[in-house]
């Protein structure tokens, strides 16, 4: 699994299915993020996997949901083996099925799907399939009796939905250096509307950007430093705002969208690992982008508001530094955690 310290993590579950003959089962394995469960013992946290699994996991067959059967093989552990928790399933069939869907509930937030059956018959070869599911929807439908075709193309409005809605997501739980930088751009403008108006819009042009061409495939730069320069962004945004007569502040508005950029490839770099839906790529891109901007403008939006309603006799300058600290404290700490990493071996 990704590190903690990399914050556009979109965590991602892999589910691997296969019809078994021998006793009429579609069998395979489940393995998830051990991030989407609290810490406990390992017999709690076993069973609120295996609880949350029957809630969230649907296996529809020929139209019919199809009785989950779930064992538990093996439970994450630091330094393990395994890359996350491991749940062997298995769904009962008279004979083989002709039609699979598979349903990712929210809490398992995404689910990449691959279908494994023999290429032809009488044959050692496998033919694999795979598929990505956002949390709360539906795949497409799988085959068996024409596995090379895949998984059918959902309509255009699921994925323009389902990835706008995980873009809303995605930045008002996850992405919180995104937040961060955002909250000290409005802190450092809140008087200036004009401004903090403009720098906005450079900043979402520029992230937008961005993140096209790093989803296209036409920019993709390495994560790790990609990340450590976000976490510097935050920084840099609360230096401008602790001290007016820096250089860093003069050259504020060429930074905002400079910074603009880094975050765009944040957010590409993890929308690559995901998956977008080639039959509705261009759709689910957008989709995904608009609900980035509409978290964060419903979050810069709130910002302004709750300073525009601070009361006349509390000192705004000094409740803008006080906020300035914070964040660049909180800035400083991912600049050392993501520092750490991407020079550990």
């Amino acid at each position: 699994m990704a590190p903690r310290s990399l914050a556009h993590e979109l965590d991602y579950q892999e589910l691997l299915l296969y019809w078994d003959a021998s006793r009429s089962q579609l069998r395979g394995q489940i393995l998830t993020d051990p991030k989407r469960l609290e810490a406990a013992a390992p017999e709690a946290r076993a069973a609120s996997l295996l609880a949350r699994l029957r809630e969230e996991l649907r296996l529809e067959l020929d139209g019919e949901r199809c009785p989950l059967q779930l064992s538990l093989r093996e439970l994450w552990v630091p330094a393990g083996a395994t890359l996350g928790d491991s749940v062997m399933l298995a769904c009962a069939r008279a004979e083989r099925p002709r039609r699979l869907r598979v349903f990712a509930g929210p809490w398992l937030h995404g689910l990449r799907v691959t279908v494994q059956q023999p290429a032809a018959a009488a044959t050692t070869q496998v033919l694999s399939t795979q598929t990505s599911v956002l949390g709360g929807a539906w795949s497409g439908v799988y085959s068996f009796e024409e596995p090379s075709r895949g998984f059918s193309a959902p309509s255009v409005e699921a994925p323009a939905r389902n990835y706008l809605l995980l873009g809303v997501r995605h930045i008002l739980e996850g992405g919180w250096d995104h937040l961060a930088f955002v909250a000290a751009l409005v802190l450092g403008r809140s008087a200036r509307f004009t401004l903090l108006l403009w720098e906005l819009t450079a900043f979402t042009a520029a992230h937008s950007l961005s993140l096209a061409l790093g989803a296209l495939g036409v920019i993709v730069l390495p994560r790790a430093p990609i990340e450590l320069g976000i976490a510097l962004s935050v920084c840099a945004m609360a230096l401008c705002n602790l001290d007016a007569r820096s250089r860093v502040t003069r050259a504020a508005p060429a930074l905002v969208f400079a910074f603009g950029l880094l975050h765009g490839q944040g957010f590409a770099g993890n929308l690559l690992d995901a998956g977008l839906p080639a039959s509705a790529f261009v759709w689910a891109l957008l989709g995904f982008n608009v609900g980035v901007e509409l978290g964060q403008a419903a979050w810069a939006g709130a910002l302004f508001l709750g300073l525009s309603a601070l009361p006349a006799h509390w000192p705004r300058p000094r409740f803008v530094q006080l906020g300035s600290l914070a964040l660049g404290a909180l800035g400083l700490y991912w600049t050392w955690e993501r520092g750490v990493a991407l020079l550990s071996p």
